[in-house]
């Protein structure tokens, strides 16, 4: 396992050479979708840090706030019309997860489903997982003591979807700042990632 939180922390490291200095248009909606997935690859950096340390519940917690930072960089820079940018912008609330996930169906004309589909397989769960539901507790607790636990495969499995957004923000980004390189580079790491 140590070797694949090494994999995660080395994506986090080239990501953040990436990320900075990297310019977007300032219109009031590029530059806060690219900060949101900037606060990607935050939330993906401390994951494996907080790994590393043990510290399963926050690491797992983080994973509902780095989907959440993604979607709405996604509708942000893609779905929301300038009314609800402009709401959300000036402190109100983006609309319900669901709605989001619908909008950007449709905006980016994605296969029927591919995000809802997700949505509804696992959004309860990351809730859970940040909320400290059962699924939070279970991993604290063995049947006879409480202590930290997750099997290699559960870690695997996170590590490879907290990368996998964060390098898919990273591209993102990048092609809001007319970086196709970065972008190119960063999608070929995260195919890489999926190959394995």
């Amino acid at each position: 396992m140590n070797e694949r939180l090494k994999k995660s922390r080395d994506i986090a490291d080239w990501i953040a050479s990436k990320f900075d200095g990297i310019g977007v248009v300032r219109d009031g909606r590029s530059e806060f979708a690219a900060t949101c997935y900037y606060v990607v690859w935050q939330h993906q950096a401390a994951v494996s840090r907080l790994y590393q340390e043990g510290l399963i519940a926050p690491a797992t917690a983080l994973l509902r706030c780095a989907w959440d930072a993604y979607i709405r960089g996604m509708w942000l820079s893609r779905a929301a019309g300038d009314e609800a940018v402009a709401a959300f912008l000036a402190g109100g609330s983006p609309p319900p997860q669901k709605e989001i996930v619908a909008a950007l169906e449709v905006a980016d004309e994605l296969p029927p489903d591919i995000l809802s589909a997700f949505h509804r397989a696992h959004y309860s769960e990351l809730c859970d997982l940040t909320h400290t539901g059962i699924a939070q507790l279970l991993q604290q607790w063995n049947d006879e003591e409480i202590c930290a636990r997750q099997e290699p495969e559960q870690v695997e499995s996170i590590l490879e979807f907290v990368d996998s957004i964060a390098l898919s923000s990273l591209a993102q980004a990048a092609v809001m700042a007319n970086e196709q390189l970065i972008a190119h580079e960063a999608l070929e790491r995260m195919s890489a990632i999926r190959r394995r």
